[in-house]
């Protein structure tokens, strides 16, 4: 459910829709889309932590995967 793809500097793609968000620092918000209202704390280039309720990191992490990977 929580799959997406990054389409371009600005938007992704999820669920077969297409969103935006913002990377300012290590925070990127998605302000579109089926993910509006998340935030993620980017802790690498490649490797983000959704963050909870409460401000802090949660257990669900995103990997960036390239496009060859199986």
């Amino acid at each position: 459910g929580d799959d997406f793809t990054v389409v371009n500097s600005s938007s992704y793609r999820a669920a077969g829709s297409l969103g935006s968000y913002l990377l300012t620092g290590d925070r990127l918000a998605m302000t579109s889309g089926p993910h509006r209202g998340k935030r993620y704390h980017r802790r690498s280039d490649g490797f983000l932590r959704l963050i909870g309720a409460d401000g802090q990191d949660g257990d669900l992490r995103c990997v960036k995967r390239k496009r060859n990977n199986s």
